[in-house]
């Protein structure tokens, strides 16, 4: 590790360009989604298109005529943070309200799945399905397998009392679905939901002095293997049996302090190079208010996975890291409190930095060399990079 680049203060920081900013009539909890040339997000229960390039409210006639056939679609799922918020309200502008847990068809505008009494988690999408996480009201835990195309449930698997980490979307090979629990990694049969293998995620981490907390990340498949990052371990698993062997174990990312990925964003691997950030943790599946390093701190680290050697680090002076999104030679952030930054993806150096109004729920979206952000305060920025 060549590299530790301190946060500067935030006055210092250089600020970034806004481009246009929308407020909206309440919050923006769920995601920011890019459809052709449009901004789609929900607010107050409405459903507001945008141009991308100007912000520009889209006219309803040219908007539905681009999406006539064009197979895209919203989610608006009501665990994506596991927070406790309170439900959006309804107010129609027209003759429907954008519900929690649906799926909506953007070239129909109808709503083609609903799921009442719990939350549904950050869906994965390979093709005309989508896989989830949905904890029910009773606290039970189910991964579904939904067809776009046909608006129907091909299928769906209880977890048996093991809870699913909502912000951590599954992954696939193709064969099989890999699912993050709690306490456990499990694999699943992408065709019918029957369950491959469970892992207990439990053994050579509590020799850490963790006190038998357990803090992994969301998985990630690269180069036909899947993988789990925790503290500094890369931690490879066996895609068809789930075992790893422990004696493996190398610290591969010398002192970048992950310890506390639970509630950070997901890795992201693009192009044989892994990008993680910190964050909070859960506790028993509660939020619970520590930073991501044990210096107080979350770290965001970039590392070369064909090498096996780390590439940078920064400290970036927040508490948490909690929303992360690479696009091209830039990566940017966001957490709770609104804080934002822009980095190199290629060197770490921030580019610029910024606290928003109102604290950031969803992932930024990158798109036409811009960066978009919503806000719990209803407002949604875009920022040049």
């Amino acid at each position: 590790m060549d590299t530790l680049l301190p946060l500067k203060r935030e006055d210092q920081l250089r600020a970034p360009k806004i481009l246009w900013t929308r407020r909206l009539s309440e919050a923006i909890l769920n995601p920011i989604e890019v459809v052709d040339r449009f901004i789609v997000v929900e607010s107050g229960g409405c459903l507001y298109a945008f141009d991308a390039v100007d912000g520009t409210v889209a006219d309803n006639i040219y908007f539905n005529n681009r999406m006539r056939n064009s197979g895209s679609h919203y989610f608006s799922f009501s665990g994506l943070d596991e927070l406790d918020i309170k439900d959006l309200v309804s107010t129609p502008i027209e003759s429907q309200a954008i519900e929690s847990n649906s799926i909506y068809d953007l070239s129909t505008l109808k709503r083609i799945y609903r799921r009442d009494g719990g939350m549904a988690g950050v869906p994965l999408i390979v093709g005309k399905k989508a896989y989830f996480g949905f904890i029910s009201e009773w606290q039970d835990s189910f991964v579904i397998a939904f067809d776009l195309e046909k608006g129907e449930v091909v299928w769906e698997k209880g977890l048996d009392g093991h809870q699913t980490i909502l912000k951590f979307p599954p992954t696939t090979d193709g064969e099989r679905l890999y699912i993050r629990n709690l306490s456990h990694l499990m694999a699943l049969d992408i065709r019918t939901g029957r369950e491959v293998w469970n892992t207990k995620l439990t053994g050579k981490e509590k020799e850490e002095g963790f006190r038998d907390l357990i803090f992994f990340s969301a998985p990630v498949m690269y180069n036909r293997s899947l993988y789990l990052f925790r503290d500094e371990y890369i931690i490879p698993y066996r895609p068809k049996t789930g075992e790893t062997n422990y004696n493996s174990w190398r610290r591969y990312l010398g002192s970048i302090g992950l310890n506390a990925m639970e509630a950070g964003p997901p890795p992201i691997i693009s192009r044989d190079k892994l990008f993680t950030a910190g964050g909070l943790y859960f506790i028993s599946g509660q939020l619970a208010s520590i930073g991501g390093d044990p210096g107080g701190f979350s770290r965001i680290s970039s590392y070369d996975m064909a090498q096996k050697k780390a590439l940078w680090e920064i400290d970036t002076g927040h508490a948490s890291v909690d929303k992360m999104t690479l696009g091209g030679k830039f990566l940017v952030t966001a957490d709770f409190k609104g804080k934002v930054l822009c980095l190199s993806s290629i060197t770490g150096d921030i580019l610029w930095g910024s606290r928003l109004e109102g604290g950031v729920r969803v992932k930024p979206v990158i798109f036409f060399g811009r960066a978009y952000f919503a806000t719990d305060r209803g407002l949604l920025y875009c920022l040049a990079l």
